[in-house]
């Protein structure tokens, strides 16, 4: 399969977040930080795939796993993700948006030939996490695919929902974000003071220093990656992926 590696320098452009001493001119919004951290979220996710032992599943099940994986690869890397508009203030899976933006889930079905399991799953069960699901057809996918239901909560993100507008706040990763929601349910970070990020940081003092939010999509905030860690994921990601001369 043609595999495209992209530049260091686009890969930091896409994922590593300016530092504290870069200062913003526009506020971070739900989407863009949402988008960031699933981003992050799944880079993460495709590395922890790579690693497993596969040496119990038949050869069919490894090849159909390892295009699974690719698939995840392109899709966050495309970062086309579902909006959340049902559950305000509040992380939920979306497995199909009323857009037709598809969680990773739903994509990497749908690409290997289940897009009617996909869409039945659309219709009843769109914003259950896959370990509530009551779907045959998922099931079956999954052991096809030599992947475990622990894993595929790993691949389904949750999504956030908060409002555009409000009073811009200071991140602990030195970005300013539109309001407080947008820290709390949205971002990879804590927040660090009220107002916008500023050279003198809160009062005068000084600005924050950078730091990590960690949140797993799936189970609420416990430790997540810094920008230059993912980065580092990333990178092993296409080194090892790299065709041999």
């Amino acid at each position: 399969m043609k595999r495209v590696t992209l530049t260091t320098s686009l890969w930091l452009a896409l994922l590593v977040p300016p530092v504290a001493a870069q200062a913003q001119t526009t506020a971070i919004g739900p989407i863009e930080a949402d988008r960031a951290r699933i981003r992050a979220h799944l880079a993460e996710v495709e590395a922890e795939l790579r690693a497993v032992d596969t040496s119990h599943l038949d050869l069919t099940q490894r090849r159909a796993r390892a295009r699974a994986i690719d698939l995840l690869h392109d899709y966050w890397v495309a970062g086309r993700f579902p909006h959340n508009t049902q559950r305000p203030r509040e992380r939920v899976p979306v497995f199909i948006d009323a857009d037709g933006r598809r969680c990773a889930m739903a994509h990497l079905v749908m690409e290997t030939g289940g897009e009617e399991a996909a869409r039945a799953i659309a219709s009843t069960q769109n914003l259950a996490r896959v370990t509530d699901m009551e779907s045959e057809a998922l099931g079956a996918w999954l052991e096809a695919n030599g992947m475990t239901l622990r894993e595929a909560q790993r691949v389904q993100p949750a999504y956030c929902m908060c409002p555009e507008g409000g009073n811009p706040v200071c991140g602990a990763d030195g970005n300013t974000y539109r309001n407080r929601c947008v820290v709390d349910e949205c971002s990879r970070t804590e927040l660090a003071y009220e107002g916008p990020c500023t050279d003198a940081g809160p009062g005068g003092g000084d600005p924050p220093e950078a730091t990590d939010g960690g949140c797993s999509v799936s189970a609420g905030r416990t430790g997540g990656a810094s920008g230059l860690v993912v980065l580092g994921l990333v990178l092993a990601l296409v080194l090892r992926r790299r065709p041999r001369r």
